[in-house]
């Protein structure tokens, strides 16, 4: 879990939705972020994964780089997606997008 994340001022306007520590690299995580969640259907509900690294002076976390983003018909499905997505595996992920 992350202590503290920056969130750009561009980012600013979504919706945090869960964070995940990535065990492979010391110091960097992931980051879900929910964008038109309660826009009233004037633009899709929108899930997006950065990652956000360490910085080790501030001893904060900053995202760095977006890694994909998903789109849904409805935000229900946009959220019950960001819940799972963290324990999915990558054919999981595959199975649940197809």
């Amino acid at each position: 879990m992350i202590k503290e994340l920056i969130i750009p001022e561009e980012l600013e306007h979504m919706e945090l939705l869960g964070t995940q520590v990535d065990s492979t690299r010391k110091g960097a995580s992931i980051v879900i972020l929910g964008e038109h969640l309660h826009d009233d259907n004037k633009r899709p509900p929108t899930i997006r994964v950065f990652t956000a690294n360490m910085d080790a002076e501030k001893k904060v976390f900053e995202i760095d780089i977006e890694l994909d983003s998903y789109s849904f018909f409805k935000t229900e499905d946009a959220l019950d997606f960001a819940g799972k997505l963290p324990h999915m595996s990558a054919l999981e992920l595959i199975l649940y997008l197809n």
